[in-house]
């Protein structure tokens, strides 16, 4: 196993604005399309060994919540892939947001499609505002879902090919409804210290 990659306080704190930019950004671009007002919280950031993701998230999600997963891959500087997690009564908040009709609004398809919908346009519009401030390169290939009963039934074979993870937890608000999400970037660990050597040469200029 690789040696584990930590961040100063001070890279920390530059990652993290960095991350409230891109993602502040993406939202935006999702309140335009819903046209309706969206909020963003500031995201908390964290870096963990891939083997300690489960535990992490059964501490924070009701282990009988039913979570939509939605993957998306990523080519370029920063190499991996993008992890979605949201719970379903987050997710019916959110299809509320496109005004879909009543009969549908618990219909796992139709909200498999409006999450995949805003997963594409939130992630795609954030990693890439997050290269660009990064001055890496990333390209976003189409995100898949799947609903789980549990986060338990968390299928993490694919951690095996990854040291270490950065985990991004907000939420986005549209006006009385709260939407809860976490937002994974599972990389390479070159690919983070990549990430890291670009931090610090933001932090030389300021």
């Amino acid at each position: 196993m690789s040696k584990e990659i930590k961040f100063n306080e001070d890279q920390l704190d530059c990652f993290c604005e960095l991350i409230n930019i891109s993602y502040g950004t993406a939202t935006a671009s999702i309140s335009d399309m819903l046209n309706s007002f969206a909020t963003l919280k500031v995201p908390k950031i964290k870096i963990l060994p891939s083997s300690e993701l489960k535990t992490y998230l059964l501490d924070r999600v009701n282990k009988n919540d039913e979570q939509f997963v939605a993957t998306q891959h990523l080519v370029g500087d920063i190499l991996g892939e993008n992890l979605f997690l949201i719970d379903k009564s987050s997710a019916i908040n959110l299809a509320k947001g496109f005004e879909i009709e009543n009969n549908e609004i618990n219909n796992d398809d139709v909200i498999s499609d409006i999450v995949l919908e805003v997963i594409n346009i939130l992630s795609s519009t954030a990693l890439r505002k997050l290269s660009e401030e990064l001055r890496l390169t990333v390209f976003v290939e189409p995100p898949i879902i799947e609903k789980i009963d549990s986060i338990t039934n968390l299928d993490n074979s694919f951690l095996e090919e990854y040291q270490q993870i950065i985990i991004i937890s907000s939420s986005i608000e549209f006006k009385e409804q709260n939407i809860e999400a976490s937002f994974m970037l599972l990389t390479k660990d070159e690919s983070i210290l990549l990430i890291q050597s670009s931090i610090n040469k933001i932090l030389e200029k300021l």
